[in-house]
């Protein structure tokens, strides 16, 4: 499969000296990847360079084949964009923003309400396709936002800055069967999200940024895999410093990390039981299966 994002050397450093992405190395071959990380890892400006809407510092970066900084209208033509912050025009109707959309990509009017109709009829919102979008939820609007961007059928890529966000579960299903589709279709497509365990159940790739780095890239159920040779996930109702302290084994804590006031540690699987032993008769605590959430706090704490 070739690859259709590539990044070498990729840095962006933001007035100030703020360090947003810091030597970034990447092929991506996959259809489907999704991009994780916590707040100010730097997602968002991976997305923003590769949909040529931001110069980076150093190094380079190709999409489809084209070169973001000497190409940028190359690859604006060839792809769909859904930023974090996106928000409707609230004086449109979802019928007239997505059909005012696609003809701005170059469809005909006819085509363009056509499909249009189509996105909104797979979404269930069918019925609100000439309410204006003020009137509608804040969900809503977001669900009609990605079908918008989902709408073109002519994209080579998509890329969807936390699409899920807002979204109710039923929803959120919605948007990811509407993904896959379009996978399926054989347009690739860029995710970036919170919602850990919607991309391990779907996403064949994850690349996991931590400070503006990769610190791991691969198929999340291979990742989870991995970790869980060795590592046990106990989540304490103590802060972590009492928590180890009541162990006594501190050589056994992998690592520890405070979470709203419950304490996370990473154990050695050997010592699983004489761990439990010694927490249990003092505190709440359970055992949690590995799952991308473990990976995800593994890499980035």
């Amino acid at each position: 499969m070739n690859a259709w994002i590539r990044a070498q050397n990729l840095i962006k450093v933001y007035e100030g000296g703020v360090i947003a992405l810091d030597s970034i190395n990447v092929i991506v071959r996959e259809r489907l990847v999704a991009l994780l990380g916590p707040n100010g890892a730097g997602k968002t400006t991976f997305v923003r360079i590769a949909s040529a809407l931001l110069k980076p510092t150093g190094g380079r970066m190709e999409v489809l084949g084209y070169d973001v900084v000497e190409k940028p209208k190359e690859v604006k033509k060839r792809i769909a964009l859904l930023p974090q912050d996106a928000s409707p025009d609230t004086s449109l109707t979802p019928l007239d923003l997505i059909a005012t959309y696609l003809m701005v990509r170059g469809y005909d009017r006819s085509s363009s309400m056509r499909r249009a109709k189509e996105m909104l009829s797979i979404v269930d919102l069918g019925r609100y396709a000439k309410t204006l979008c003020a009137k509608l939820s804040g969900g809503m609007r977001k669900l009609v936002l990605i079908s918008m961007v989902l709408a073109p059928e002519d994209v080579e890529a998509i890329l969807l800055d936390e699409p899920s966000t807002g979204l109710d579960p039923l929803n959120a299903i919605k948007v990811w069967n509407l993904i896959k589709e379009r996978v399926r279709e054989g347009v690739n497509v860029l995710i970036t999200s919170h919602i850990l365990h919607r991309v391990e159940e779907h996403v064949p790739e994850v690349i996991l940024l931590n400070k503006g780095r990769i610190v791991v890239k691969g198929n999340p159920k291979i990742l989870v895999e991995s970790l869980s040779r060795d590592i046990v996930r106990i989540d304490v109702s103590l802060p972590c410093r009492e928590a180890v302290e009541r162990i006594g084994i501190k050589d056994a804590v992998r690592k520890r990390m405070d979470v709203g006031g419950r304490c996370v540690l990473f154990v050695d699987k050997s010592r699983r039981d004489e761990i439990l032993s010694k927490l249990s008769m003092f505190v709440e605590l359970s055992v949690k299966k590995l799952d991308l959430e473990g990976v995800f706090l593994w890499y980035t704490h």
